[in-house]
């Protein structure tokens, strides 16, 4: 044996030795368990009633024998009686805040002891919960176990807060009404034990949490605050709340009706799995709540130097944030973005559409005009990475969003839905989730400017055909914006703006590369801008272009009767036939290749690595037979060729090797917008439209894990099922 051989034995020997003698090995079988792993008997409250329990307490019971402890339940075993007064130890988990074994270095021992805990089980019997799997302690529905909370009664103008106990579940047993839970309250039956949230307009009372609390956002929105306290005002008049908390700091003061805001109305940052107890303060101040398992909550603020969140239980920390806002994370660097199949919303900024202002129309342009139930905040956090943004402008000169000439309106705010609104949300989300990328392509809807080289509106001018030639000039308004003026004040607040935003630059925050297809570690953290038309600014005399440009083709000629229409040619299924663009032929209807630019100097127009699907004037079954027939690899694609006078439709049979790269080459992408356009007529809506080719498209498609190429899937009120079904079908 070689002498380093020997001293690897020897050095093994003396680490087994000393951990013999120096270690402490503690199950639930010991007979001597240190007083700061388990409840002793002889320490808690022992009362079949439940009268003697201080507020801060509570009961845990097993078959009807009920002992008092701290409601921060934080030891891993606990001695009980039988119904014969005899005592056992049992195991507490997965009831208490340790739910796994651990090691603890007695610093105070004279040998620096080190104590290693095991919370493994035998048999049932072993377990508070009455049921072990796998050597552990799991939960059980079935087991004669309760635990016993305070309630509050809300106060009255003729009556004080009351409490009373109410037994039911453990926490983190599933609840299905709720008289089943401890605290008397459930908010969804799918989280464990919920609690309730009292939503008062301006604040929200944290109704059964063990302690008072309330949340409320300041007036301008910029912070939330957790409280301990509040009063009637003066002739009833709402109430103030006071002994509140801002992350780590104590504030001053109170606060009335007019200085608060609810906290709905404000940031949304996401939703995140609790695991652990929750406090009034980021830093572990006074405590709320015991540890809650596995409870989904809304976040109202985070702190990351302390690595906690805010939700209506307090300060909390996680077990991990819902992956639906960070999925990009787990995508290599080295992908490209075309390569991913990224799940977009089709006119995003259309969750309010002029309803605040105008009652009178607000159910028809809910209805015929609205096409998300979320702000462009909340759909980043559901795991949508591209943004279809429409832009207006008025006399006042503002950028704001709008669809079909109806304006957007900013709930937080109350006022339009501004274009610097999307891109502060959007950075905002990607402070927090720096890995993630964002697509806005913008679109002038309905953007009132005049070609400053032609005297012409550039909204007239985009819908010039060959069919109508002439172009009508119009004599500029000075309130009206020159195109020059209007796309540099877009460039002013987004590529070009040297304001200070978080830890940099504002316009650090997009992608200034000329790569169309970038990979996704040129872009963590960014933002990529497409427009469909050119977005040219003068810089210094020079021309500038905001973004990349990735046109989308006007394809609203295609209706149902003409997708009905037999074909006016027959194409090979290999091959290309030429015919002359007709708005009455079938073959407008099929998906047409688009071209991109870059710079002012540079367009791409030959490589064709871009195809669109945008037939919104379809109906509901002839627009998803369109997806499908996409989706399948089984539709004929089109090429838009134009020479002096006339256009032109280069059809591909859908073999031709130009089609097939669509489904298989790295290079290329396809956008495909699902979305429908209104038909005024009773009983046919946006929402109802999207119901149909949503659930076709997951019934059909995607839960049938058909192979999906380099898709973007443009949709209107998409599920969380589908946005997550679109992002996992990448390769």
């Amino acid at each position: 044996m070689s002498i380093k051989h020997i001293i690897i034995y020897a050095y093994f020997y003396l680490s087994s030795f000393s951990l013999f003698i120096f270690s402490q090995n503690i199950t639930v079988e010991s007979d001597d368990i240190p007083y700061e792993y388990i409840y002793h008997f002889d320490e808690i409250k022992y009362d079949s009633s439940t009268s003697e329990c201080s507020i801060d307490n509570v009961y845990v019971c097993k078959d009807k024998i009920c002992v008092c402890i701290s409601g921060y339940i934080n030891k891993p075993f606990i001695e009980f009686p039988d119904k014969n007064g005899s005592i056992h130890n049992y195991i507490l988990v997965p009831y208490t805040d340790i739910n796994n074994n651990f090691i603890y270095n007695d610093d105070n021992s004279t040998n620096n002891e080190t104590i290693y805990v095991s919370t493994n089980c035998k048999t049932d019997l072993q377990c508070f919960s009455n049921k072990c799997i796998a050597n552990e302690c799991t939960y059980n529905v079935d087991s004669n176990i309760s635990r016993c909370d305070y309630v509050y009664v809300k106060p009255s103008v003729f009556s004080k807060q009351k409490h009373h106990h109410h037994c039911g579940r453990m926490l983190g047993e599933k609840c299905t009404k709720h008289v089943d839970c401890s605290f008397e309250q459930l908010i969804f039956t799918s989280i464990r034990n919920a609690l309730s949230v009292t939503d008062k307009g301006k604040y929200f009372i944290l109704d059964n949490l063990p302690k008072e609390a309330y949340l409320f956002s300041t007036d301008d929105c910029t912070k939330t605050y957790i409280c301990k306290s509040r009063k009637q005002t003066y002739w009833f008049f709402g109430h103030e709340i006071y002994d509140c908390y801002y992350r780590t700091e104590t504030v001053d003061g109170s606060f009335g009706p007019s200085s608060r805001e609810d906290p709905n109305q404000c940031s949304y940052k996401g939703y995140i799995t609790i695991d652990g107890p929750c406090y009034y303060t980021s830093n572990c101040g006074d405590i709320t709540i015991g540890k809650l398992d596995s409870y989904s909550a809304r976040v109202y603020d985070i702190d990351n130097n302390y690595n906690r969140e805010l939700t209506a239980y307090g300060w909390c920390s996680f077990a991990y944030k819902d992956d639906d806002a960070n999925w990009m994370t787990k995508i290599s660097n080295e992908t490209r973005i075309n390569q991913i199949n990224i799940p977009g919303t089709h006119d995003s900024g259309t969750y309010v559409m002029d309803e605040i202002y105008e009652v009178f129309s607000a159910f028809f342009r809910m209805i015929w005009e609205k096409t998300q139930n979320l702000d462009i905040y909340e759909q980043l956090f559901k795991g949508i990475r591209y943004l279809d943004v429409g832009l207006e402008t008025n006399e006042e000169k503002e950028i704001y969003l709008t669809h079909e000439k109806f304006d957007c309106y900013n709930k937080k705010t109350g006022e339009k839905y501004y274009l610097s609104d999307v891109f502060d949300e959007v950075i905002d989300f990607l402070h927090i989730y720096s890995n993630e990328t964002v697509i806005i392509h913008m679109k002038n809807d309905n953007a009132n400017i005049h070609n400053e080289d032609k005297d012409i509106y550039i909204y007239e001018e985009e819908k010039t055909t060959s069919n109508n030639p002439e172009k009508i000039k119009i004599p500029t308004n000075e309130q009206d914006m020159g195109n020059y003026e209007y796309y540099k004040r877009i460039a002013d607040l987004s590529i070009n703006n040297d304001k200070k935003k978080y830890d940099k630059l504002y316009k650090d925050y997009f992608y200034n590369g000329t790569d169309i297809f970038p990979s996704l570690g040129e872009v963590r953290g960014k933002i990529i801008l497409f427009t469909r038309n050119d977005f040219i600014y003068k810089e210094n005399d020079k021309k500038m272009q905001v973004g990349l440009k990735v046109s989308v083709p006007e394809m609203g000629d295609c209706d149902k009767e003409k997708w009905l229409d037999k074909p006016s040619v027959s194409v090979p299924n290999d091959g290309m036939i030429k015919i002359k663009k007709d708005a009455d032929k079938h073959e407008i209807c099929y998906p047409r290749t688009t071209n991109h630019t870059f710079s002012i100097s540079s367009t791409l127009m030959s490589d064709y690595k871009i195809l669109v699907q945008d037939d919104y004037n379809l109906l509901k079954k002839e627009k998803w037979a369109v997806i499908n027939d996409l989706l399948n690899n089984d539709i004929p694609i089109a090429t838009e060729i134009r020479n002096d006078t006339d256009y032109y439709l280069d059809i591909y049979g859908k073999d031709n090797k130009f089609t097939t790269k669509f489904y298989n080459d790295g290079d290329v992408l396809t956008i495909n917008f699902m979305n429908m356009q209104a038909v005024w007529k009773i009983g046919r809506t946006i929402k109802g439209f999207a119901e149909y080719i949503n659930n076709n498209l997951l019934s059909n498609v995607l839960n049938k894990s058909l192979h999906i190429h380099n898709k973007w899937m443009v949709m209107d009120f998409p599920s969380t099922e589908i946005i997550r079904k679109v992002r996992d079908s990448t390769d």
